[in-house]
């Protein structure tokens, strides 16, 4: 998931179409509804973003299971932590 406004949105799908990276198409039933789909260009980045993430991941298997368990437990405590609003904060929900 991505926190960001609907203008910054737009900028960023409006880059990756110029780009080549994406196409936009509207819908005929409602015009105000618009698909995004890789395109080709798009999917082979994608394709070689992940095999580039994958390769560097690999060599975390080293670890042992229960080290890795462990590590897992507190990326969640981390996360559960950075996700509760601060003292005089609102929350805000992004879906």
């Amino acid at each position: 998931m991505i926190h960001i406004g609907n203008s910054t949105t737009s900028g960023v799908v409006d880059r990756l179409v110029k780009a080549g990276l994406v196409a936009r198409t509207r819908s005929e039933n409602d015009r105000r509804s618009i698909t995004l789909r890789a395109t080709v260009k798009g999917d082979e980045i994608r394709k070689r973003t992940e095999d580039t993430r994958m390769d560097n991941l690999i060599p975390l298997l080293d670890i042992s299971a229960e080290d890795r368990e462990h590590l897992f437990r507190i990326h969640e405590q981390i996360v559960e932590k950075l996700q509760q609003p601060k003292e005089g904060e609102r929350e805000t929900n992004y879906e």
